[in-house]
Order: structure tokens, then C-alpha cells, then sequence
């Protein structure tokens, strides 16, 4: 069974689960950002996914909306099985640093999550950059996140706040927004990415896949406003 307990801030799951998706050969990544506050496509995107995926990656923006999911997993095993077995989560501008929620080990008890605005995973004997991107001017230019990827020996980048899906390589880095799952920006319709990542060794580059929430989700108009 998943455990919905911290292991480090920002990282939900075990040391176990942690470390075999470290050393894996291959992972699915499950990219999600830019939530705000739109649970019920939340939960069918990690219905229709969740348990096909090693991992969730959530760039900021809707913490609440995850925080909100983990208490209605506490309760209900069902909704925990949706639950990749790791899953790493970065704070947006839109975010709170630390979130008060129940306990999985006593629910009569609670403890405080403290979610950072960056940190890096370690997937597939490659690490990755998670960020949310306002602090590194994303809506002006990629250039600061690609260097801070590279500054933190990372070959990935995960980001959102744009609320539009990208990929582009440079040179030895991947970067890949997600967009929004709810109010997508320019031409985007609402989305979120599987990323496929393997092993250096097998020298295969990362795979991205952009979907968008299925059937059964609310469907939302597009909405313009930055924030």
C-alpha cells in the first residue's frame, strides 16, 4: 500500500519506493501542474493514470488540491491506490510553504508538510530539476531554468506557471511543462504529460506524451487571467 507520509520535504512515499525508482532502468512519470483549486479534474486524471505510473510530479500552483486528495486518501483506500508510490511536489506563487494535514500513522493527530519552491529527484540514476518556475522569470525566457538544471547536475526539468505544454532539449537538457489541467493560456487546451524516462546507459532519449483530462472530468472554459 502507498503511505502518503513525507520521506524528505516535498516527497510523499517511502524510502523504499524512493530508492528502487533511483536505481530503476525505465520509470512513467506522471507531470502535473497548475491545478488551482480544480480537484475534480485532479481526481480523474489520477484515476485514469495514477496506478499506471511510478511516480507523480506536481510543479506548483494547486498544492491544496493535493492536500485535499491525500486527506480524502487517508480515509478511503480506494483514492490511495490512484497514488503513484512516490510523488514529488514543489510550492508555486500561488502556494502556501508549509500545509497542516492529518497524520496517515495516527488520524486523531496532525503534522505540518513543508513543500520547497525547487528540489531536485533522483529517477533512473538521473536527477531532475522540479520548480515551478516564477522564480526563474519562465514566462520571459527558459534560459534561467535551463541554467539551473544544469547548475544542479540535472538532465531534466520539470516546470509549469506558463500554463502552456512545452518540450525543447537543450543540448544536454530536457524540459518539459505540463501546462495547465484547467486554464490553459495562447492555443493550449487543458493538459498534463506522461514522461517516460530510462536509464543513461541505454542511451534512449526521454518520451513525452501530452494528454488531456478524460472522459468524466468537468470540462472547464478557458480561462486568461495570470496569476
Amino acid at each position: 500500500m502507498n503511505t502518503l507520509e513525507e520521506c524528505r520535504h516535498g516527497i510523499w512515499g517511502s524510502e523504499d519506493a524512493r530508492a528502487a525508482l533511483a536505481q530503476a532502468k525505465s520509470a512513467r512519470l506522471l507531470l502535473v501542474a497548475d491545478t488551482h483549486e480544480r480537484l475534480p479534474v485532479l481526481r480523474g486524471i489520477l484515476r485514469d493514470y495514477g496506478p499506471r505510473c511510478d511516480a507523480l510530479i506536481f510543479a506548483g500552483d494547486g498544492l491544496a488540491d493535493f492536500v485535499e486528495y491525500r486527506e480524502e486518501a487517508i480515509a478511503d483506500g480506494q483514492a490511495c491506490a490512484f497514488l503513484p508510490p512516490v510523488i514529488f511536489l514543489v510550492a508555486g506563487n500561488g502556494d502556501l510553504p508549509a500545509y497542516r494535514v492529518t497524520s496517515e500513522k495516527d488520524p486523531s493527530e496532525c503534522v505540518f508538510f513543508r513543500i520547497p519552491p525547487i528540489q531536485t529527484a533522483d529517477i533512473c540514476r538521473q536527477k531532475v530539476l522540479i520548480t515551478h518556475g516564477h522564480l526563474h522569470s519562465i514566462n520571459f525566457s527558459t534560459e534561467p531554468v535551463v541554467n539551473a538544471a544544469r547548475h544542479n547536475g540535472c538532465s531534466v526539468v520539470v516546470y509549469g506557471h506558463t500554463h502552456i505544454p512545452a518540450e525543447n532539449r537543450y543540448q544536454s537538457i530536457f524540459a518539459v511543462n505540463p501546462g495547465s489541467i484547467c486554464l490553459p493560456r495562447g492555443d493550449s487546451r487543458p493538459s498534463f504529460a506522461i514522461l517516460t524516462l530510462y536509464a543513461p546507459e541505454s542511451k534512449t532519449p526521454p518520451h513525452c506524451e501530452f494528454k488531456q483530462p478524460g472522459a468524466g472530468v468537468p470540462a472547464l472554459k478557458r480561462h486568461t487571467r495570470r496569476r
